[in-house]
């Protein structure tokens, strides 16, 4: 892990070690023990006496619209103006294009302007935008 301007770079490695459930049943005792996470790990679960949290497989708005977020972030949000991937000063002219997007019908949400609500965006927001 390298640390670079406050993001965490993990390279990639052939080295890498794949949880098992005893390893997330220790990093949960751990994290419950300490009152901070441990390895990702927040405490636990309701749901984790019923199913296993191996064969959980990752869902498309933790995975891919965490990521989209992430990356409005980077790009718009006000604390990265002095960095060169910022463009945020481009924003009303995003927001005037996304406004006059006519989504097809099967699209439930309207583009929402990324000036004023972007932090607030739901999982299909970020669909909207990546599409």
């Amino acid at each position: 892990e390298a640390l670079r301007q406050g993001v965490r770079i993990y390279p990639p490695s052939d080295q890498v070690q794949l949880r098992t459930e005893e390893d997330m049943l220790k990093y949960t005792m751990m994290s419950i023990q300490s009152g901070d996470h441990v390895m990702g790990i927040k405490g636990s679960s309701p749901l984790s006496s019923h199913i296993s949290i191996i064969n959980i497989p990752n869902d498309y708005m933790h995975a891919l619209a965490g990521a989209v977020k992430t990356l409005m972030t980077f790009w718009f949000d006000k604390k990265n103006h002095g960095k060169v991937f910022y463009i945020g000063r481009q924003c009303k002219e995003i927001d005037k294009m996304l406004v006059r997007i006519k989504p097809p019908h099967d699209f439930s949400r309207s583009p929402l302007a990324i000036s004023t609500y972007f932090k607030k965006w739901k999982a299909k927001e970020c669909h909207i935008w990546q599409i």
